[in-house]
C-alpha cells in the first residue's frame, strides 16, 4: 500500500505541482500550486501517523522482532544436530537455546512490567501493547510444545543418560525437575510461558472488574431504587455507565488478545462480577418492593447481554437467577 501511494506522487502528483511552481517562478503569477503543496504535506504527515498508530497496535513491530528471535533459535539448535550422541546434543540444546529463550522471556516480562508501571494498566494503548506481549508468549509457548513432539527432543528427553544428568541437577530456579520434565525438553521453559499468561490475563481482568465496581459503586448503594416504584422506569443509569465501561474494555481487549485466553478474561469477569452483585446487594440489608424485584431481574438481563457477545447462555455463568430471585423475594417488604 505504501510503495503504491509513493509511485502515484512521485508520477502524478510531484511533476504537476513542481511544474506550476517553476511556471509561477517565471511568471510571478501566484497560482494553487503551493497551498495544495502544503495540503499534501499535512496528508503526509496524518498518514504516517496513522501508519505508527497501526504498527503500534497491531503488534507488527513486536512479531517482526519475534520472527527474528523464533529464526535465530532455530539456528541455534540446527547447530546441535551434526553432534555425535543424543547426550551431548541435550547438553547443547540445555546450556545455549534455553538461555535464549529464557532471555527473551525475561524481556516480555519486563514490557509488560514497565507499561504495567506507567498507567496501571487503566489505558487502552498499554493494554494493546500487553496483550501483544502475552500473545507472543502464547504462540511461542505453542511453538515449544511442537518441538516437544518432534522425535529430535523425543530421543533427548528418553536418553537415559540424559535422565540421570537430569535428576542429579536443579533447575536455575533451586527445585528439583518434576519426572515430566524428564520427558519434554522445554518443559520449565512451556511451563514458565503458561504461567506467565495466567499472570497476565489475570492482572488485565482484575483492573477491569476494579474499573467495573468503581463506576458501579453508587449503583450497588442506591437501596431506594428497590424500593418504590416510577412509571415508566428505565435501566438505572449508573449501571448504564458502568456497563458501557465494561463494553468498552472488553472490546479492546477482545481485538488484542488471543481468542483463548480472551474466554479466560469474561470468564473471570463474569464470576468476579457475579459476586460483586452477590456481595453487594443480596447480602446486605436490602428491602426490596414487588417493583424492585421486577427491576432488579431486568437489569440482570441487561448484564447477561453483554455477555452474550460471547456466549449463548452467560447466565450459566452468574450465580442462577431463579436463585437470585429467591433472595430478592424474600427481601420483600411486608
Amino acid at each position: 500500500m505504501v510503495t503504491s501511494l509513493t509511485t502515484y506522487l512521485a508520477k502524478e502528483i510531484f511533476p504537476s505541482y513542481i511544474s506550476q511552481l517553476d511556471e509561477e517562478r517565471v511568471t510571478g503569477i501566484q497560482s494553487s500550486a503551493r497551498v495544495l503543496w502544503l495540503h499534501v504535506i499535512d496528508l503526509m504527515i496524518a498518514f504516517d501517523k496513522r501508519i505508527k498508530s497501526l504498527v503500534d497496535h497491531s503488534g507488527i513491530t513486536s512479531l517482526m522482532i519475534y520472527n527474528a528471535f523464533l529464526c535465530h533459535l532455530a539456528s541455534v539448535i540446527d547447530r546441535c544436530r551434526s553432534l555425535p550422541s543424543v547426550f551431548l546434543r541435550s547438553k547443547f540444546l540445555r546450556f545455549a537455546s534455553i538461555c535464549i529463550i529464557r532471555n527473551f522471556f525475561d524481556s516480555i516480562l519486563i514490557h509488560c512490567q514497565e507499561a504495567e508501571g506507567l498507567t496501571a494498566l487503566t489505558d487502552d494503548d498499554v493494554v494493546i501493547k500487553v496483550t501483544i506481549s502475552i500473545n507472543v508468549a502464547h504462540y511461542f509457548e505453542s511453538v515449544l510444545k511442537e518441538w516437544s513432539k518432534d522425535v529430535f527432543f523425543l530421543e533427548m528427553g528418553m536418553d537415559e543418560d540424559d535422565k540421570i544428568e537430569m535428576e542429579s541437577n536443579s533447575n536455575s530456579y533451586g527445585e528439583f525437575l518434576p519426572e515430566s520434565s524428564k520427558r519434554v525438553i522445554f518443559y520449565d521453559e512451556i511451563k514458565k510461558l503458561e504461567e506467565y499468561r495466567t499472570q497476565w490475563v489475570e492482572k488485565i481482568y482484575l483492573v477491569i472488574l476494579r474499573g467495573f465496581d468503581c463506576h458501579s459503586r453508587d449503583y450497588v448503594k442506591n437501596k431506594r431504587q428497590w424500593q418504590k416504584g416510577i412509571e415508566g422506569w428505565i435501566v438505572s443509569k449508573t449501571l448504564i455507565e458502568a456497563l458501557d465501561y465494561l463494553q468498552s474494555k472488553m472490546s479492546v481487549v477482545e481485538v488484542s488478545l488471543d481468542g483463548g485466553d480472551f474466554v479466560g478474561v469474561w470468564r473471570s469477569l463474569a464470576a468476579g462480577i457475579d459476586r460483586f452483585i452477590f456481595n453487594g446487594i443480596l447480602i446486605s440489608n436490602v428491602k426490596f418492593h414487588n417493583f424492585g424485584v421486577e427491576k432488579f431481574g431486568s437489569e440482570l438481563e441487561v448484564l447477561f447481554g453483554i455477555f452474550r457477545a460471547w456466549c449463548l447462555r452467560p447466565e450459566g455463568f452468574f450465580f442462577p437467577k431463579s436463585s437470585l430471585n429467591r433472595g430478592v423475594k424474600m427481601r420483600l417488604q411486608q
